[in-house]
């Protein structure tokens, strides 16, 4: 699922998948699915140590990006221009 959920949040996205109005998933059906399933963990999120935090700063941010842009380039090339590496937003 990528980020942790947590088991509200697990509820959640099972009432969006199935378009549920939230009142027919229980907590407890939840708790089931999670034990029926021991693969889908929640997760909470850990904080970043402060030398991490203080390792970031711009000149680091705009070498990822850059190494990031020419990895898109590089796989662009390789792939005969099937990867777009500009942002759509």
């Amino acid at each position: 699922m990528g980020f942790g959920y947590s088991l509200v949040s697990i509820r959640k996205l099972i009432n969006t998948i199935f378009d549920k109005d939230g009142s027919s998933i229980t907590m407890g059906w939840v708790n089931h699915f999670i034990s029926k399933y021991p693969i889908i963990t929640t997760r909470k999120a850990e904080a970043l140590d402060r030398p991490r935090v203080r390792a970031i700063d711009e000149e680091v941010l705009k070498f990822y990006f850059m190494t990031l842009e020419m990895a898109f380039l590089k796989c662009a090339q390789l792939s005969g221009g099937a990867i777009n590496a500009s942002s759509e937003t």
